[in-house]
């Protein structure tokens, strides 16, 4: 793999590193403490990552991204798709835009079982509401259910 192969390689793992470092500094400002865990978690995770990725890119020294067969529509609507959800969360709630969300992901990847892409975006919904709402004490956006 040539140099500016290489680069192009580190590029992205670099910027993560410096997002996972930035979460952490930042995590130390967060009162009380124990809000901090799930950001702490999130950032040593993300390292953990990104130490990984740069160890295979650098020791293999084979290509870990491939543009060949990007749709860039599909890419350009997926952003779309994320800008309405973060206009629509606030507004209408956590629920509605999540649903949404998942299913049109399911959709744009492809997948054509609507009993199944509706199963799986309301177990989506629930296990992310339990995870973050009750057991972690995230505040989200809710029209109802917010207790």
């Amino acid at each position: 793999m040539k140099k500016k192969d290489i680069l192009l390689e580190l590029s992205l793992p670099v910027v993560m590193a410096a997002l996972g470092i930035f979460v952490l500094i930042k995590a130390e400002s967060i009162k009380p403490k124990s809000a901090a865990t799930f950001p702490r978690i999130c950032a040593v995770l993300m390292l953990i990552g990104v130490a990984v990725t740069i160890l295979q890119i650098l020791v293999t020294k084979k290509k870990t991204t491939h543009f060949e067969g990007l749709r860039v529509e599909k890419a350009l609507l997926l952003l779309l798709m994320i800008l309405l959800y973060t206009i629509l969360l606030p507004r209408i709630g956590y629920i509605i835009p999540t649903l949404l969300l998942c299913a049109c992901i399911m959709l744009l990847l492809n997948y054509r079982k609507l009993p199944v892409i509706g199963l799986c975006s309301c177990i989506a919904v629930v296990v992310i509401f339990v995870l973050f709402k009750i057991i972690l004490k995230v505040p989200l956006p809710m029209l109802f259910l917010d207790f």
